[in-house]
């Protein structure tokens, strides 16, 4: 499954990722609805290399990437 464009969130996680839980546990308390996929699958490394990323957290939200905890907030924060 490949993520779609604006249509749903996706949190783009380590399975040792300590800022991963930190963001998994924001998303959470915010009420964000959100998939998890871990890098170290075949969809994780996929979406990995389509945006270019070289962190996680990475969440992939209505077209945009929010790399780390403070982005990721930055992105909570604009939803209202």
């Amino acid at each position: 499954m490949s993520v779609s464009e604006g249509k749903e969130v996706v949190l783009l996680t380590s399975p040792r990722c300590p800022e991963c839980v930190r963001a998994k546990e924001l998303l959470r308390d915010e009420g964000v609805k959100f998939r998890e996929v871990l890098v170290t699958t075949d969809e994780g490394l996929e979406i990995g290399v389509k945006y270019r990323l070289t962190h996680v957290p990475a969440l992939i939200a209505e077209g945009k990437v929010y790399v780390g905890v403070e982005e990721i907030k930055s992105f909570i924060r604009a939803r209202g």
